[in-house]
């Protein structure tokens, strides 16, 4: 009698190697799961036929996920067999069903027909083949900043070496190399439409009235026009929505992510958390701190306290 066993499979085996082999796979972890549930464990077989059957089942599942099914009494499009089901359960299909087959009796005309769906790549891709959108942008930018950086080691090369890198740079820096688009938008352009204003005054008072738009904690903002600046290239170069900031939809034109600040209701800075430290260039909050005093008061603090210092220090010393 062999005295290597599986009680969870209720099996047998020749050596302890092929028992060891058999904890490894799927059958006795699956066995393992039905122990915990209390239930029965089953044979070899049984799990094959099981697994054949699951497999059956997924590539059905990834058939139908690829089928568009198309109702011709309702002239409606469905993309997958649970939501046609059900149409043809509805009673608007079953009265269009009574017309569709008085209109084309006699004729041998599907009801239902089945069509493949091709897959589309993500956009994302699509976009990023082609030298657009956002990920093509940050590809660009780090080029730019790889070849920068070749330039900086060519720089500390010995003299007879320097030569040559500059030849050749020379070469290669052209105007063929492919550079980030300028922001197309200045102080006086809405970041929300199409509206020039006469000067950036004027823009942020149409920008509010038009957009609800404002700019937050503007008692603190030293540079106003840099911070509009960097907003429109935000919106126009890389296509991020001001509110999502990068954590929702991905855009690739201009007018997309402004159509989506407009129906959202987004035409506003997401200034909190961790987006205080993107505009912290464009903001001084130090007049805000309670203890905060000017300089000259400081100093003037200072002195006294170490007048005093110096007084106590004296009297000890007499003493």
């Amino acid at each position: 009698m062999s005295a290597f066993t599986c009680i969870n499979c209720c099996v047998k085996f020749a050596s302890a190697d092929i028992q060891r082999d058999h904890y490894k796979t799927d059958w006795h972890r699956f066995n393992l799961k039905r122990r915990v549930a209390e239930l029965p464990a089953v044979t070899a077989e049984q799990f094959q036929e099981r697994v054949l059957r699951m497999r059956q089942e997924k590539a059905t599942e990834e058939e139908e996920s690829q089928m568009s099914f198309y109702c011709n009494a309702c002239r409606k499009q469905f993309g997958n067999q649970k939501a046609h089901d059900n149409h043809l359960n509805s009673k608007k299909h079953k009265e269009n069903l009574l017309r569709f087959e008085k209109e084309h009796k006699g004729e041998n005309t599907e009801i239902t027909k089945k069509s493949v769906v091709p897959q589309k790549p993500h956009p994302a891709l699509v976009a990023a083949a082609q030298g657009k959108g956002r990920f093509a942008l940050q590809k660009q930018q780090q080029k730019e900043d790889e070849e920068d950086e070749y330039e900086d080691v060519d720089d500390e090369d010995d003299g007879e070496y320097e030569i040559v890198e500059e030849e050749e740079t020379g070469q290669i820096d052209s105007d063929e190399w492919e550079k980030l688009p300028e922001n197309p938008l200045s102080e006086k352009d809405c970041l929300f439409c199409t509206h020039v204003s006469e000067d950036m005054v004027e823009n942020l008072k149409h920008m509010s009235v038009a957009h609800s738009f404002f700019i937050p904690d503007a008692e603190y903002c030293t540079d106003l026009e840099g911070l509009l600046y960097y907003l429109g290239e935000k919106v126009a170069n890389y296509f991020i929505c001001l509110w999502c900031n990068d954590r929702g939809k991905t855009f690739y034109t201009l007018d997309a992510v402004r159509k989506h600040m407009l129906d959202k209701g987004h035409c506003q800075m997401l200034h909190e958390g961790v987006a205080l430290a993107e505009y912290a260039d464009y903001y001084d909050y130090s007049s805000s701190y309670p203890d905060h005093v000017s300089i000259h008061k400081f100093q003037t603090m200072y002195i006294k306290i170490n007048m005093q210092y110096n007084t106590t220090a004296r009297r000890h010393g007499c003493r």
